[in-house]
């Protein structure tokens, strides 16, 4: 029975000390000290940390405390983004976008962007939009390839009457029931 209590104390003081170098590490961030807030995010980023991990993907991006890197600071982003971190996702999904650090892949971006969608606010949302409005990085729907194969003005069943022709003076609508039915 003590054993189990030596093992919960143990647990408890284990976790302490993790979120007081947490602390510790965002607090010299915060004076502009850099290379302190980088060593400590290091050692609390490679224990598992998701925020640390993408405090070391931010330095590195940009140059904070550490010479710039982009690929490392897309590895330590796509740590935490793993780790379900939201503001990791974003920046990864950001880095797809721009090629940054990583090979420009959009339908990498998108599948971070949408994974940030639901926490994130309404930037994430509207680059997520803008990404599905120009096509980038989404399949394009089986509609709109249907729809490239037709020259404008064209009917599904066959081609639009010109003046003249028989079926030019009929609605669209019936024309398309008249076609349907060859």
């Amino acid at each position: 029975m003590h054993w189990l209590c030596f093992l919960g104390a143990f647990l408890i003081l284990s976790v302490a000390p993790a979120g007081a170098d947490m602390e510790s590490a965002k607090a010299a961030y915060s004076r502009g000290e850099f290379k302190v807030a980088y060593e400590e995010f290091i050692s609390i980023g490679q224990a598992g940390n998701p925020e640390a991990q993408c405090y070391l993907g931010a330095m590195l991006e940009s140059g904070r405390g550490v010479p710039r890197d982009l690929s490392e600071a897309a590895q330590w982003y796509l740590r935490a983004a793993t780790g379900g971190y939201t503001d990791a996702q974003v920046a990864l999904a950001n880095m797809h976008v721009l090629g940054k650090g990583v090979p420009k892949n959009d339908a990498k971006a998108i599948f971070w962007y949408r994974k940030a969608a639901s926490k994130a606010g309404e930037q994430v949302h509207l680059a997520l939009g803008l990404m599905y409005a120009l096509g980038q990085g989404v399949p394009v729907p089986r509609v709109d390839r249907e729809q490239r194969r037709f020259r404008p003005g064209q009917s599904r069943g066959g081609h639009r009457p010109r003046s003249g022709e028989p079926g030019a003076d009929k609605p669209v609508q019936q024309r398309l029931r008249c076609d349907a039915g060859r």
